[in-house]
């Protein structure tokens, strides 16, 4: 069964005139870090693969302060030494506690685990970071349509969280020339 909020363009080119310039941001966002069917990321490097489907209920990521569903983009990664490198971005509605006023909240999750189909169980390390989501309703559909818009991590990003034995592996250079 499809969805009635995903709608895959090949390219740039073929996103309709009538998708606004932020959805098309969103759209671009959302591809520029899939895998490119070789298991090796756009630069060539090991790529961060998002889980299928897509989106999933997130349950209570936002504690007391959320307001009706969170839901969640998950990617991964293979670290060294048999580990996996996890970053879930979930969208909910919250009230803000000072001025009640609604608005959409971004958890990031990361997390090395020794079992990606079970994570909770066997994480080794997380962290967590929270940050306003814009653009997007603080409600249930805005949360959704956030998470599938999500933008994948990068090896960077996870860099700079996780502990330095836990960074991404340093990819092989296959450039025999020698000018990298």
């Amino acid at each position: 069964m499809s969805d009635p909020l995903i709608v895959r363009y090949p390219d740039i080119q073929t996103i309709p005139k009538s998708v606004s310039s932020l959805w098309k941001v969103k759209i671009l966002c959302h591809t520029a870090g899939m895998d490119s069917g070789n298991g090796r990321g756009p630069s060539g490097g090991i790529a961060w693969v998002r889980r299928d489907p897509e989106v999933h209920v997130a349950g209570d990521t936002g504690g007391d302060i959320q307001v009706g569903e969170a839901y969640d983009a998950r990617w991964t990664r293979p670290l060294e030494d048999g580990l996996t490198a996890m970053v879930s971005r979930a969208y909910y509605a919250i009230r803000e506690p000072v001025t009640n006023n609604l608005a959409l909240e971004r958890q990031t999750e990361y997390l090395a685990c020794t079992d990606p189909t079970d994570p909770g169980s066997t994480e080794q390390w997380s962290e967590y970071t929270y940050e306003p989501e814009y653009g997007f309703s603080p409600t249930d559909l805005g949360a959704r349509a956030a998470a599938y818009g999500a933008e994948p991590p990068t090896d960077g990003e996870w860099d700079e969280v996780a502990p330095e034995d836990l960074a991404t592996p340093e990819d092989v250079d296959d450039d025999v020339d020698g000018w990298g």
